[in-house]
């Protein structure tokens, strides 16, 4: 089992300056991303945002990624990444898509994006199996968005059988207990 500490020097001989884009907690936070285009804990839940439950105090980072550790790259990228233990979590947040009518168009556009993550990580020589034994992507809508769930789970199928993406599983809750 990789530790916090074994991912990030992995990720440190990639990425130099990780570390100024880690922010490490050991209690449950709400994660957003800011109008500056990039991820933070917030203390509003007034934000729509992702929580990460913690009651058993366990340390985890979030990764900062979009617009610190990656920025302007073609085809984007996720937000930003939490790990604890073994886990390996992307996550990409399209909490501000209000538009019924673009709703496959925001599905499609956050799996490109998480799928892009792993490319760019892949290319950089960062196998993100190697990392962690549970990878997982997560796209968090805000609560008021049209879901269907026969659709997330179609797509959660496709996601985890794609050559770039096999096995990391796909979920859409605004939420993970950890």
């Amino acid at each position: 089992m990789a530790s916090l500490a074994q991912i990030v020097k992995v990720l440190e001989g990639v990425y130099p300056h990780i570390k100024s884009f880690i922010l490490t907690s050991s209690k449950s936070e709400h994660v957003i991303d800011t109008s500056g285009g990039y991820s933070i804990f917030s203390t509003s839940t007034a934000n729509p945002g992702f929580d990460i439950i913690n009651p058993h105090g366990i340390t985890f980072d979030l990764l900062q990624i979009d617009n610190k550790l990656l920025v302007a790259r073609p085809g984007g990228q996720c937000d930003c990444a939490f790990f604890y233990d073994d886990n390996f979590n992307l996550l990409e947040f399209k909490t501000n898509a209000t538009s019924v009518k673009n709703v496959r168009k925001n599905y499609a556009k956050a799996e490109s994006q998480l799928r892009n993550t792993v490319k760019i990580f892949r290319c950089q020589g960062v196998d993100l199996w190697t990392l962690a034994t549970d990878v997982s992507a997560h796209i968090c809508f805000s609560n008021s968005y049209p879901r269907k769930k026969a659709s997330e789970m179609n797509r959660a199928i496709r996601f985890a059988n794609d050559p770039d993406t096999k096995g990391i599983g796909l979920y859409f809750e605004n939420s993970q207990k950890i």
